[in-house]
C-alpha cells in the first residue's frame, strides 16, 4: 500500500485520524512546538491498521503528524525534561 496521507477538516475526518494513529507510541523529544508558525507536530511509531494481510499483525510504520492553527501547548503528567521518555497516544480529540 502506497504510504497514507489523511487531511482533518472537521470532528469526524479527526476521528478517522484517531482510530489510525491509536496505541501509537512516540519519545517526548519527537514532538514540538513552532510557535512562530503555529504548528504542533510529531513523529510516532504507529500500527499499520489499514492492511488486512495477516503478516501486517503487529508491524508498525514511522509516521509524522502536525496540527496548523494551534496557539498554544499545554501539557498534563508529562515530564517534558526526560528526553528519552515514550509516551503511548490513546486518541485524538
Amino acid at each position: 500500500m502506497p504510504d497514507l496521507k489523511l487531511l482533518a477538516l472537521d470532528q469526524e475526518d479527526l476521528e478517522v485520524i484517531s482510530a489510525y494513529t491509536q496505541d501509537a507510541v512516540l519519545r517526548v523529544n519527537e514532538m514540538g512546538f513552532a510557535m512562530s508558525d503555529n504548528r504542533f507536530a510529531l513523529i510516532m511509531n504507529r500500527y499499520v491498521w489499514e492492511e488486512d494481510d495477516p503478516k501486517s499483525k503487529g508491524l508498525r510504520r514511522r509516521s509524522a503528524m502536525h496540527f496548523d492553527k494551534v496557539i498554544k501547548v499545554k501539557s498534563k503528567g508529562i515530564n517534558l525534561d526526560s528526553e528519552d521518555g515514550v509516551l503511548d497516544l490513546l486518541s485524538i480529540t
